[in-house]
């Protein structure tokens, strides 16, 4: 198992960076990169930059809308600041792994804190069941009632979710991993589409 520090203590760290990658960076990563506004999903919001639905002055993103790598760099540490923050006020006196702090702040980027806050797995987390908390993650799979673990929602025209169930996969078995359970088995990524 890996040692745990208070969550405002890694909010402090993780400015630093966690193994050479700061969360700006992981989330960045994970969230891809668009100067033109998109729709990722049909039926999603339009994104641009490292998935920004809306800039940091409130106005909502509208598909077309350009960006450049500075605003862009500019949002991202803005919208990161925000969600960390909201982040670690949501968890009082909560520890946790540091691989756990990263993925469960880029999971409220993706989903949202209202999400979060309403999760069983924050509700796990403040009970100090850290193992249950991570069991969760696989069930926030779905974007406009579609299950993106789901082959018919992974590779139709139209229809590719599958980043969606991948990236919670990866945020289940990090956070399995860093509190010592084997993730099991049959929860696995998406196979790659014909």
């Amino acid at each position: 198992m890996k040692p745990k520090m208070p969550v405002i203590t890694l909010a402090l760290v993780g400015a630093l960076g966690f193994g050479g990658m700061t969360l700006h960076d992981k989330i960045a990563s994970n969230e891809g990169y668009a100067d033109v506004a998109i729709q990722p999903v049909p039926g999603d919001k339009c994104t641009i930059a490292n998935g920004i639905t809306t800039y940091a002055d409130g106005t909502p993103v509208r598909c077309g809308d350009t960006i450049t790598k500075k605003q862009a760099l500019k949002e991202l540490m803005h919208h990161v600041s925000v969600t960390e923050k909201a982040f670690v006020d949501s968890l009082p006196d909560v520890e946790l792994s540091s691989e756990e702090y990263v993925e469960y702040v880029d999971f409220v980027f993706q989903f949202g804190i209202g999400n979060w806050c309403r999760s069983s797995m924050r509700k796990y987390l403040l009970s100090g069941d850290y193992v249950a908390a991570c069991s969760v993650l696989p069930e926030y799979r779905s974007v406009r009632k579609k299950d993106c673990s789901k082959r018919e929602n992974q590779c139709g025209r139209g229809q590719d979710c599958r980043g969606v169930w991948d990236r919670q996969v990866d945020r289940y078995r990090i956070c399995m991993i860093a509190n010592g359970v084997t993730p099991d088995p049959t929860i696995r990524k998406s196979e790659p589409c014909p």
